[in-house]
């Protein structure tokens, strides 16, 4: 009696064939959890990488903003330096200058010669000093008016050139030498129009 072949069961080679199929999905499907969470923890990484890189671009450019503000307060105190160092000079430049204008006045009033003085030049000098006086400019007629007494430009002028010489005194704080002229207002030209006036400079001077 010969033994007869049978193949394998359909049901076998279906459970078979379901196994492999889940199998490969179940290895699937674990790929691909792994790709995706490599792929978010990339995208996660990048994310991270550009955060911190823009974070730093703000940082710098705070930072440079920060130096360019510097710099400009530094200019700007530089500009302001340089302008304190050019109002000082300037200032210090016409303190000089002044200086030089009086010392000049004064070693000119000092060098004039009076015997080589031209009857206009002798006027001048009075004219001058009469001009500056009525200006009120009293310590610049001062000199002017000092050589003009001392030159005596004309008799008739002596009693108000006398006088003017003690109101300018007086207007500069000095009144011990517009005492001296006052004084000699009464004293020289008694009958002249300026006695009375001297006389009251005189009581408003010691009454002080």
């Amino acid at each position: 009696m010969t033994k007869k072949k049978y193949g394998k069961p359909k049901s076998v080679i279906i459970i078979s064939t379901f196994c492999v199929l889940i199998a490969v999905f179940i290895i699937g499907y674990g790929i691909g959890l792994i790709i995706a969470n490599g792929s978010d923890k990339s995208q996660a990484n990048n994310e991270i990488v550009d955060l911190s890189k823009k974070n730093t671009e703000q940082i710098s450019e705070g930072n440079n903003n920060l130096d360019k503000e510097n710099t400009e307060t530094h200019e700007d105190n530089k500009s302001l330096d340089k302008k304190d160092n050019v109002s000082n000079e300037d200032d210090k430049n016409t303190k000089q200058q002044l200086d030089d204008t009086k010392s000049g006045q004064d070693q000119s009033n000092k060098d004039i010669d009076v015997s080589k003085l031209t009857t206009k030049e002798i006027w001048d000098i009075y004219n001058e000093g009469n001009r500056l006086y009525k200006q009120g400019n009293y310590e610049k007629a001062l000199p002017k008016l000092e050589k003009s007494y001392e030159i005596k430009p004309d008799s008739n002028l002596m009693p108000w050139i006398t006088y003017q010489l003690g109101n300018c005194y007086k207007e500069l704080n000095d009144n011990a030498n517009a005492l001296v002229y006052f004084k000699k207002v009464i004293k020289n030209y008694p009958s002249s129009q300026f006695v009375a006036s001297a006389e009251r400079m005189i009581k408003a001077i010691e009454s002080r």
